[in-house]
Formats: structure tokens, sequence, C-alpha cells
């Protein structure tokens, strides 16, 4: 995946980004959405709510630049092409999670294929990042 350099100095968003990166802030999101007829879509079709979740946050994570963008491994500031999500598994058993992340595509078909396939491979395994090999332009995804 590339990873695009932005220019600070001459950014338009220079800054506002400024601003709150000396504020040491981040950003969550928490709304009550009706999602009434998205469950029944996907009841219709014995699909699950998770990954038809994950898919769309991912789909509006890729959608806009400004949720791509980051500081890469050597702090330069930056946004990827495309950013994947991570996200967790809970474990009834051990009352433990772990975390693994899927490929993204636009396609929701395919992006619930290959959920289904990373669930298959590491959906029962045990431990922190079960799936390993995690790609750099990755973004996580946590339901409370």
């Amino acid at each position: 995946m590339k990873f695009h350099t932005i220019d600070r100095e001459n950014w338009e968003r220079k800054t506002y980004f400024e601003h709150y990166l000396h504020q040491n802030c981040n950003y969550s999101i928490s709304a009550n959405i009706d999602i009434t007829l998205l469950l029944e879509q996907l009841r219709n079709k014995s699909l699950k709510l998770y990954p038809a979740f994950i898919f769309i946050v991912s789909n509006i994570v890729n959608s806009h630049q400004e949720f791509r963008t980051c500081f890469n491994e050597e702090g330069v500031l930056g946004y990827w092409n495309q950013m994947i999500t991570s996200y967790t598994i809970f474990h009834q058993d051990k009352k433990s999670f772990s975390s693994i992340w899927t490929e993204f595509t636009n396609e929701f078909s395919t992006f619930y294929k290959k959920y289904q396939m990373d669930m298959d491979c590491y959906g029962d395994l045990k431990g922190f990042d079960t799936k390993g090999n995690i790609p750099k332009n990755i973004f996580q995804v946590f339901l409370g």
C-alpha cells in the first residue's frame, strides 16, 4: 500500500493540524443510529451484522483522505491509499479477545468472504494478535 507524504509547511490544513497535534488528543465517535432496515436486509440474506458493520466503517474511512492521515514509521506525516480494519473477536470460553484484521475491498460480498475466511482461520485462536503480519496501514475498531 502506498504512503503519500504531506508537505506540512505548505499544507492547507497545517494550522488546524498543529493545534490538535499539540493538544495530544484523539477522536472517537459514538452515535445512536437506526439500523432496522440494515438488519432486515442482512437477515433476508443470512448475513451477520458484525462484518457488515466493519465493512461500513472501513468504507467510510477509505472514502476520506483525512481519515487515512497519520505518521509513518519515520514520523513523516502523510496518508495511505487505503486503510485496513483491525477488529476484536470475543472468546466466550476464556472471557478474552483476539485482534485480527481483514484486507479491505470496496465490494461488500468480497469483503464478507474474506472476513469469513479470516474467522475460519483465526477465529478460535487465543492470543492478542493471532493473525500476525499486521499491515502498517491499519486502524482499529472497538465495540463497547
